[in-house]
């Protein structure tokens, strides 16, 4: 049978998959189904050190969380 080790690595092969596969919309970076002005503060917090840099708020897909990413997600939620 599985092991101690077996929930976590469990845990970390979803995690992994759902960022790989991109199961969440772009722009949801809290992953509640909506994109929305919470995604914006968090990336905000991201950004000024407030909240641990999460690769969903890579909006632009540049390899850094910074005010390009804030601009595309604003621009995303006035043109929803």
């Amino acid at each position: 049978g599985p092991n101690e080790n077996f929930e976590q690595i469990k845990t970390d092969a979803f995690s992994f998959l759902y960022n790989y596969i991109k199961i969440y919309d772009v722009g949801d970076i809290n992953q509640d189904l909506e994109v929305n002005i919470l995604d914006v503060v968090i990336t905000v917090n991201m950004i000024i050190g407030l909240e641990n840099i999460n690769n969903l708020a890579d909006i632009n897909e540049d390899g850094a969380v910074d005010i390009l990413d804030i601009v595309q997600l604003i621009n995303m939620i006035l043109e929803d």
